[in-house]
């Protein structure tokens, strides 16, 4: 379980990657003793909610700070391909 909680820290997988992960090394009585999949799946949410915060909730739209590595996708392309802006007030308009 140690090490299901330090991928969840540090790499941004899917649950069900991160569990392969954790498990890809352990023998049939180790991989036995392993919580049931909704579990883990529940450890990996609460370990990130508590490493990274459920984050800041924006007052308005002006106040919304669309984050750099959420502005692309893990391949490089663009996932937001176009943002009007704080500057654009509640006239704020993103394309995805």
């Amino acid at each position: 379980m140690s090490e299901l909680r330090q991928l969840s820290r540090n790499t941004r997988e899917e649950p069900r990657i991160v569990i392969g992960l954790a498990a890809n090394h352990l023998d049939a009585a180790a991989a036995s003793q392993m919580p049931s999949v909704p579990n883990m799946k529940r450890t990996i949410e609460r370990t990130r909610m508590l490493a990274n915060g459920p984050g800041r909730q924006p007052a308005s739209l002006a106040d919304l700070e669309i984050p750099d590595d959420l502005v692309r996708m893990d391949n490089g392309d663009a996932f937001l391909l176009y943002d009007s802006g704080p500057q654009a007030g509640n006239e704020r308009y993103s394309l995805a």
